[in-house]
């Protein structure tokens, strides 16, 4: 009983040792950078015994140049506005992420179920076919804006702020989940496998504490905040 103990306590060992040698050669520059975990919809940064914690929304795009120019103007004129109302500092950035159709889909597979016309189902279903090709195939762009503090209950002062002035101005806002930060990091380092680095995932899994838990599979993406300020209005 005792070998057997003592060869899986060997094989661990082993194991490590082998993770700590790979996270050496593929360390570089990510050992000078101070990310330190992903937790509760929140990146914190740490370098010696400062904390800084970092909360973003991810802004729900809307191309400009399909609406009229009065229509134009009053979503420049409504984003400056909210500039001008924020005195905090943001931090801006973007991800290329799948296309999200979910919606789309759905309704169009219901009209699908519904329509008695063969020859109108089929070329519905042959839409069907091309948006899924159009998701397999390309990235859509996603607008984040950041804000961090060092203290974390003036972060959230500082988040309902953000929040606030964007709805009230007409823009839809949509809360980051963990898997939209780890997305965010990935694309700015240009390497899908940083976050494996960086929380100790994938083959550097055996050097994660014991008690250390990653709730990966808890992520919930949250509903978009409800305003309609910018929807298109069509005149025939």
């Amino acid at each position: 009983m005792k070998s057997k103990k003592n060869k899986r306590e060997r094989k661990i060992r082993n194991k490590k040792r082998v993770a700590l040698k790979k996270k050496k050669q593929v360390a570089t520059t990510l050992e000078w950078c101070d990310i330190e975990e992903i937790r509760q919809k929140c990146i914190i940064l740490k370098r010696g015994k400062k904390r800084v914690y970092v909360k973003g929304v991810k802004l729900t795009p809307h191309n400009i140049f399909i609406s009229t120019p009065q229509k134009q103007g009053m979503i420049i004129n409504d984003l400056r506005i909210v500039l001008n109302q924020l005195s905090m500092k943001l931090y801006w950035g973007f991800v290329f992420t799948p296309v999200d159709m979910g919606m789309y889909f759905a309704k169009l597979q219901e009209e699908i179920r519904n329509e008695e016309d063969p020859s109108i189902r089929s070329l519905m279903q042959s839409q069907y076919e091309k948006g899924c090709w159009f998701c397999d195939t390309h990235k859509e762009i996603s607008f984040e804006i950041f804000v961090q503090g060092s203290d974390e209950k003036d972060l959230y002062k500082q988040y309902d702020k953000l929040i606030q002035e964007f709805n009230a101005n007409g823009f839809r806002l949509k809360e980051m989940s963990n898997a939209d930060y780890e997305d965010y990091l990935a694309y700015m380092f240009e390497n899908e496998m940083i976050n494996d680095f960086y929380f100790s995932r994938g083959i550097f899994s055996c050097l994660q504490e014991e008690d250390v838990s990653m709730n990966r599979n808890a992520i919930e993406y949250e509903p978009d905040w409800e305003l309609n300020l910018l929807e298109e209005e069509y005149e025939e």
